[in-house]
């Protein structure tokens, strides 16, 4: 009995968040999901807040922006992802997600094919000397 009264207090928090966040459109748009949940002074989550703001149309679809998106920045993308991986030391599947996620070029280069062709290994020399050089966080 008393998980149900627990499900319908979620649900009347955010019903109540709901309803502040429709009087306070204009605020909300123009402020952090963790300033509008402190401004809000409810009991709801970030990712509830960010949930119902998408849901009012006060914020659009997460652009996922991470601690590594300078990382991702400099790679590449011309480059396959097998190379990429020797090169970076990035799992290769997570390459290919990433790749995927920012809707980047497909490889311009087969590293099978184009491993004798003169600008196939300067662009492996240049990523490989951005790689030594580079001092920002990594993935794995």
């Amino acid at each position: 009995m008393s998980s149900l009264r627990s499900i319908a207090r979620v649900t009347s928090d955010r019903e109540q968040f709901e309803w502040w966040l429709k009087r306070h459109r204009r605020l909300a748009a123009v402020t952090s999901i963790p300033q509008i949940v402190r401004l809000y002074g409810g009991a709801i989550s970030r990712s509830a807040a960010y949930r119902v703001a998408m849901k009012q149309r006060v914020r659009g679809k997460r652009l996922n922006q991470t601690r590594y998106a300078p990382f991702w920045g400099i790679i590449d993308w011309r480059l396959p992802d097998t190379v990429l991986e020797s090169i970076w030391g990035v799992r290769r599947g997570n390459v290919r997600q990433r790749r995927l996620r920012l809707q980047v070029v497909t490889p311009s280069f087969d590293a099978r094919k184009d491993a004798g062709k003169p600008s196939f290994t300067t662009a492996v020399h240049r990523e490989k000397s951005k790689a030594s050089s580079y001092t920002g966080p990594r993935p794995h």
